[in-house]
């Protein structure tokens, strides 16, 4: 039986989406939904069988689907997930659920089917071997990253909400249990946008991690170096032939294979298509909690928002990357 799929947002993000799931099998793209009309011809080009809906009420009340992929800007998550998720359809959200933590957990208690939060890196392979053979370096003490961009990613939110789950998902496969703490420790900010931070998140046991984001680097990076008692780890996301190295030492010495290379958007959704229960939405949870004291949001497409149109969202990241007195 295929299923019959909603995508709702169809920026950068929903175009890749959409060309993802078009390599699963089984799966067929019923309806987009997205207020741009290029953005809707866009995606009506990868799916042409597909219906395209200017708002996401007008698509639930008359396209037949059977689950929704929200992949918005984050400050309509909430919002636009709660719309799917009270009319009972399985959902997958990219990454964040919603920006306040009283409407995450709103979402999650009111599904009545699974709904999974879409943190790839958890999928990506390197990360995968790591936290499933961490013995091999023996217990975890420290993890150093960086992960960076030239340039502004999802509009509407800063540094800390755009790059800040990856690692953080991927830090909570690794570590256990859950973080006791994380605090900011230097902003690079402009116009009240944060562009760059480095944070510390404390693990029980005196254990850790310091973490780099950045929209401020000349070339992406997305690096990990992992220090356990007995051993190290690097992750390079982007290296294609070897994401993962480790070096162990004494009785954790052993070469560790790594399974065939699946995009992790690939990954995310294969899981979502086969999910029978809400998937990595604890973890999902406590993203929004750990964001929230760092860099709190209000969400947009709520009453609490006020009215503040996603147009002055947008102009507010975009020149927080115009040339300024301020910004060091």
């Amino acid at each position: 039986m295929r299923r019959r799929l909603l995508v709702v947002g169809c920026g950068r993000w929903g175009q890749n989406v959409l060309r993802t799931l078009g390599t699963l099998p089984g799966v067929t793209v019923a309806a987009v939904v997205d207020p741009s009309e290029a953005a809707r011809r866009r995606a009506l080009r990868l799916w042409p069988g597909a219906r395209g809906f200017s708002h996401l009420g007008d698509a639930l009340a008359s396209a037949r689907v059977d689950g929704a992929v929200v992949a918005a800007p984050p400050r309509l998550h909430g919002a636009l997930l709660g719309l799917c998720v009270d009319a009972g359809l399985p959902c997958y959200v990219e990454k964040i659920l919603s920006v306040d933590p009283q409407e995450a957990r709103s979402l999650v208690a009111r599904a009545t089917a699974p709904v999974m939060v879409g943190l790839c890196t958890r999928h990506h392979v390197a990360h995968v071997t790591l936290a499933a053979h961490r013995e091999r370096i023996g217990t975890i003490r420290h993890v150093a990253a960086v992960r960076a961009s030239h340039g502004l990613g999802r509009h509407g939110v800063d540094v800390l909400w755009d790059l800040g789950p990856h690692d953080l998902a991927a830090l909570m496969a690794l570590f256990e249990p859950r973080p006791i703490g994380a605090r900011v420790r230097h902003r690079i900010e402009a116009h009240g946008l944060t562009l760059a931070a480095t944070l510390r998140v404390d693990f029980p046991g005196g254990r850790g991690a310091d973490l780099r984001w950045s929209w401020l680097e000349d070339r992406p990076q997305r690096r990990w170096w992992v220090t356990g008692h007995c051993g190290t780890a690097t992750i390079d996301e982007q290296d294609p032939t070897l994401p993962l190295q480790i070096r162990s030492a004494g009785p954790c010495a052993e070469a560790v294979p790594l399974p065939p290379f699946e995009p992790p958007l690939t990954a995310a959704l294969r899981r979502f298509l086969g999910a029978e229960d809400h998937v990595d939405v604890e973890e999902g949870l406590a993203i929004v909690d750990i964001l929230h004291r760092l860099s709190p949001l209000v969400p947009e497409g709520s009453a609490r928002d006020a009215g503040v149109p996603a147009r002055a969202l947008r102009a507010q990241s975009h020149a927080a990357l115009s040339p300024s007195p301020d910004r060091r």
